[in-house]
């Protein structure tokens, strides 16, 4: 059985888009979930055109009420967003995400919020 495993040149590209924080948790959850790293590759475009300069942070993160409780999530640090940061979000969701297939929608979420 041939194990996918995050490789040092698409963790040091991740690194340059996002903040990642709890690197060893979030390389250990891509490690189970290679097919994500394409997908926040180039969801950092996506999310450039809604938030041009926002600060993004991958994080693993912990919600028992989701479909699947452990999840990647980008957080969009928008608290200096003059415009509406959630109507940006669902043009996100509407022009991207929710075009995703949903096993990728399952493992991954885009919100707003810092760390």
């Amino acid at each position: 059985m041939t194990t996918n495993i995050i490789s040092s040149v698409e963790l040091e590209a991740l690194s340059k888009l996002y903040t990642i924080t709890k690197p060893d948790k979030v390389v250990a959850f891509l490690n189970e979930n290679v097919f994500l790293v394409p997908v926040l590759l180039d969801e950092y475009s996506k999310i450039r055109e809604f938030y041009p300069k926002e600060n993004l942070f991958l994080e693993v993160f912990h919600d028992p009420a989701a479909p699947a409780p452990v999840h990647l999530t980008i957080w969009i640090d928008a608290k200096f967003e003059e415009n509406d940061p959630f109507a940006k979000l669902h043009q996100l969701d509407e022009q991207w995400e929710a075009h995703l297939p949903p096993y990728v929608m399952e493992k991954l979420h885009t919100n707003l919020g810092s760390l």
